[in-house]
């Protein structure tokens, strides 16, 4: 009995993050959002980089 090898292709989404590749299966993306303006908050901890407006809410953005 003989079995076939079936190829099948894989959708991914590639990121780059702290200089290493990673890809994350195109189902398991909800959507991609370009980059937008961050606004600095004085006095915050070193990990937190400010607030971004996503459709009209107040986002925090951190640096891991």
């Amino acid at each position: 009995m003989q079995t076939a090898a079936v190829a099948s292709e894989e959708q991914v989404v590639v990121l780059e993050l702290a200089g290493e590749a990673y890809g994350v299966e195109i189902g398991r993306v909800q959507e991609i959002i370009r980059m937008q303006p961050i606004t600095r908050v004085p006095n915050g901890p070193a990990f937190f980089e400010g607030v971004t407006n996503l459709r009209g809410r107040v986002i925090p953005v951190l640096d891991l």
